[in-house]
């Protein structure tokens, strides 16, 4: 048997055999991690994400987004070309309901890849009253034959990237995503085009609960979309 010291200093005989006892500090241990695994799983249930699965085609014009079908408009997506004789910018861009946000990567909208979290943790640019820049293209010219091209912004080419977004239902903050694909054609001179399919997305219904860029698992049942679900196009402004 295992033996210990008592206040005195004498060898007493431990209450538990040393074996016995091994084995229960195992079963204490084990007991812990089955305790942190519960914690663990009782975080991933309380996930309540609710999906919408599009099929949208945006081409010079606008879509709009309400993420928790609520029948107001929480984001919307914005393609719309200024062109003057000199000049030309086609512009990809988001806007929002009062306080609502993107996440932000240097002057405009990030792309976010698939798994990446949205949170708290992420720097946000408001959209309510400047739009958030996905993805410009054109040209400037100093004279007719004097012409500098941009294209700029991370959405300017993508494939299955998202569009992460901070909002707010009943003054409480939500976290969502939209998965976009977006492609170019640019013609110096003529009319650039931007080309987005936006093929759905999703929130966290708990509130400032993080929410991984396409992830659409949880509790909640997909939503069906309805005409969002039909193939479209943006309505021209």
């Amino acid at each position: 048997m295992g033996q210990k010291k008592n206040s005195t200093g004498k060898r007493v005989k431990s209450a538990l055999p040393s074996q016995l006892e091994k084995q229960v500090k195992s079963y204490a241990l084990m007991a812990a991690a089955a305790g942190a695994g519960f914690l663990g799983s009782a975080a991933k249930a309380n996930a309540q994400i609710v999906y919408t699965p599009t099929k949208i085609t945006l081409l010079n014009g606008t879509v709009n987004i309400d993420l928790n079908n609520d029948g107001i408009t929480d984001f919307t997506l914005v393609d719309q070309e200024k062109k003057f004789n000199l000049y030309s910018n086609r512009m990809l861009g988001v806007k929002g309901a009062t306080g609502n946000a993107v996440v932000k990567s240097g002057g405009g909208a990030k792309a976010m890849a698939s798994s990446s979290i949205i949170s708290s943790g992420r720097i946000f640019q408001s959209v309510y009253k400047a739009r958030g820049r996905m993805a410009s293209i054109g040209y400037r010219c100093m004279t007719t034959s004097a012409c500098q091209t941009f294209k700029i912004g991370q959405f300017k080419m993508v494939k299955n990237k998202y569009l992460g977004f901070k909002f707010s239902i009943n003054g409480e903050t939500h976290f969502g995503w939209a998965r976009i694909n977006a492609d170019y054609t640019f013609a110096k001179g003529g009319q650039s085009m931007i080309n987005v399919y936006l093929s759905g997305y999703a929130y966290e219904a708990t509130p400032n609960m993080p929410i991984g860029a396409g992830d659409n698992m949880g509790p909640h049942p997909v939503r069906k979309s309805g005409t969002l679900g039909e193939l479209a196009r943006g309505a021209a402004k």
